[in-house]
């Protein structure tokens, strides 16, 4: 009987040493899964100002491709004055070869 009654001692601290060991991979497990639940805050909050730095991105090249055509209108105006100008020019040139023709006449 006494051997029996060492026997389920025995098995009795064996039983208590295995939940020893379960407790502490339990607290390790708790520990990694809190560990885990951050980084996946922080990825989250990585995430947001991914998004956010995107919109900015967005907000600029709408601003780039607005002041591009800004200047695309700039130049075509550039080129409708300088259009204006050669006609000007045209104009004047014709207008003082009709003078001189006018004068050498006049002079003969």
């Amino acid at each position: 009987m006494e051997e029996i009654l060492n026997t389920f001692i025995s098995e009795l601290a064996k039983i208590d040493k295995g939940q020893k060991e379960l407790m502490g991979c339990s607290e390790r497990l708790e520990s990694g899964q809190k560990h885990l639940i951050d980084r996946t805050v922080n990825i989250e909050k990585g995430q947001i100002q991914l998004i956010g730095r995107t919109k900015n991105l967005e907000k600029g090249q709408m601003e780039l491709l607005s002041r591009t055509e800004n200047l695309e209108k700039g130049q075509d105006l550039l080129s409708a004055g300088q259009n204006e100008i050669k006609e000007l020019i045209k104009h004047t040139t014709t207008l003082m070869t009709e003078n001189f023709t006018y004068i050498r006449k006049d002079i003969v």
